[in-house]
């Protein structure tokens, strides 16, 4: 959940090394910009001062793509591979803001930009091009949720490479992992964190977390309805079988654009403004083969900055969040993606608007979309 705080005012402090404006004119912030990241508040040192904590952009996790038995057509036009870390990208400080919303898996705050430190080309001189800046936010993991970030990421990078990123989905800005003392992490301290359940999660005789889970995750490997490519990029990735270290785990976050409010049940869904952008996101996102598979009111936030979508000639006031549920199902073309899921939802896309509330389960899942084709 991304939502925006009205305490938190719009400006930042000064930055090295690199020109920022808000500028409509001035170029979006880069995908790949960044290599690392330094966060002020969020490690401290045993005596309790605060200490800045510097983590690398990591590689993410490629999730399996799904078809059905029965359908014969594999449309796939890009790769599964993770998006190659940037290793000469620029440094980026932050401070640590207010906690803006948390769920099963991680939470979100808030983040200030302190500065962002440029490289310097073969010449020696400052590289301080013009960039539109965005507000951000981190979305940060439970200790053992690593591998569901990770594969978070992967979506992002994947809606990427869709043209959907500020589309339907907030920007993206990397994938970040460092290790650490997890007595040392001062968000985990509070009691809001799932992980505080297990006394004793720290505490296992091999030394080792237990693989954590993920949602949605196939529980056979490839074939069936689940396939990897000819790379093996979801077998061959580090974090298949990845688990943390007890004494040293990773420290895990998502740097993302921050958004507004979330469209909660009080929140007017019905509106015809407001129903349509939230029907017309989900059908991009299934025309590009997102099957987001926990659609509720708290996965979509209002769009401070959209990009017009392509496909409706215009942009949409919502982003659909949070996409460690979703599939990737690349076997059918765009049209036949939506015929079908209208099919399966008919009664939720065509309520009355006067009358009822489209989301009215609270949830609305696409594991039922029939991909067949008849």
């Amino acid at each position: 959940m991304l939502t925006n705080d009205s305490d938190v005012q719009n400006s930042f402090p000064p930055t090295s090394g690199l020109t920022l404006s808000s500028d409509s004119e001035a170029s979006p912030l880069p995908f790949d910009l960044f290599s690392s990241i330094t966060i002020h508040g969020v490690t401290d040192s045993v005596d309790g001062h605060p200490v800045p904590f510097t983590m690398k952009r990591d590689i993410s996790f490629p999730h399996q793509l799904m078809h059905r038995i029965q359908t014969t057509e594999k449309v796939w036009e890009h790769s599964m591979q993770p998006h190659p870390v940037p290793v000469d990208g620029l440094h980026l400080t932050l401070e640590l803001g207010d906690l803006i919303g948390y769920g099963a898996s991680a939470h979100v705050y808030a983040v200030h930009i302190i500065s962002i430190d440029s490289k310097r080309d073969e010449e020696g001189s400052s590289f301080c091009p013009s960039f539109q800046l965005p507000e951000l936010c981190i979305k940060l993991a439970e200790p053992n949720r690593v591998r569901g970030l990770a594969r978070e990421a992967w979506f992002y990078e994947q809606l990427h490479v869709e043209g959907l990123e500020g589309v339907i989905s907030p920007r993206f800005y990397g994938f970040y992992t460092s290790s650490c003392d997890h007595t040392r992490v001062v968000p985990w301290r509070t009691k809001e964190w799932n992980f505080r359940k297990y006394p004793h999660l720290f505490e296992h005789k091999d030394g080792f977390i237990p693989k954590d889970h993920i949602g949605n995750d196939p529980k056979k490997g490839p074939g069936g309805r689940w396939f990897d490519d000819q790379f093996g990029s979801h077998q061959n990735s580090k974090w298949i079988d990845y688990r943390q270290r007890c004494d040293s785990p990773l420290l895990s976050i998502l740097l993302l654009e921050r958004l507004g409010d979330t469209l909660q049940r009080y929140c007017k869904i019905q509106e015809r403004s407001f129903y349509h952008d939230v029907k017309d996101v989900l059908e991009d996102a299934v025309w590009k083969g997102f099957f987001h598979d926990d659609v509720r009111y708290n996965q979509f936030a209002l769009a401070p900055d959209p990009i017009p979508c392509p496909r409706h000639g215009r942009p949409h006031n919502v982003y659909l969040l949070d996409f460690e549920m979703v599939h990737r199902i690349p076997a059918i073309t765009g049209d036949r993606r939506i015929a079908h899921w209208e099919q399966a939802h008919r009664k939720w896309l065509h309520a009355d608007l006067e009358e009822s509330d489209p989301l009215d389960e609270g949830e609305v899942h696409m594991s039922g979309v029939d991909l067949s084709g008849r």
